[in-house]
């Protein structure tokens, strides 16, 4: 739990885990290691923010499921925005910058769940989601993480070449309009 004093239960090394029941009944559970932990959310927001986000019933102690459920959801975030350019979830060692943007994420979720419009905290967490966006388009890289392979350009034409027929160039070779053949030149 996150108090009010300077004590807290950081979980240092945040495991998430899920079970549910598939549509056969059998039950499916998964560990995965999270992104961004308590602790970094302290570190990078203070104890009293992150109190303030996830003391729903003002008892001076922060509600630990609330700063799980902020994890999860930005970690799920970034997977299903990198998912057709990395391979996700992130496992092992997971890279700095995730890191941050799960942190950003993390205390955007909280701070929009509680209508408490920090002016920061929201700044972080549209950060993250445009460097995400620049991750998934291949703007920018993350140090150390190979593109999963699937990440490609918008437009190419490697494969077909622009056709231009008669009626769409000009006597100088430049392309025109639609052939109009009531149009006088």
């Amino acid at each position: 739990m996150i108090h009010s004093g300077s004590a807290f239960s950081a979980c240092s090394a945040v495991n998430l885990h899920l079970s549910w029941l598939n549509t056969e009944g059998f039950r499916i559970e998964v560990l995965l290691m999270a992104y961004t932990t308590a602790a970094k959310l302290i570190e990078a927001y203070t104890a009293p923010i992150v109190l303030e986000l996830t003391d729903d019933d003002q008892d001076g102690e922060g509600d630990d499921d609330l700063v799980t459920a902020a994890i999860a959801y930005a970690d799920a975030e970034i997977d299903s925005r990198l998912d057709q350019a990395y391979d996700v979830p992130f496992t092992g060692t997971i890279p700095t910058v995730i890191a941050l943007i799960a942190t950003w994420l993390a205390a955007g979720w909280m701070a929009n769940r509680r209508r408490r419009a920090n002016a920061s905290i929201l700044a972080d967490a549209q950060r993250a989601r445009a460097w995400l966006a620049d991750l998934a388009e291949g703007i920018r890289s993350l140090p150390d993480v190979s593109p999963s392979g699937t990440l490609q350009p918008y437009s190419t034409t490697e494969d077909e070449q622009p056709v231009f027929a008669r009626d769409r160039v000009d006597t100088d070779g430049g392309a025109i309009g639609p052939f109009d053949p009531t149009m006088t030149w």
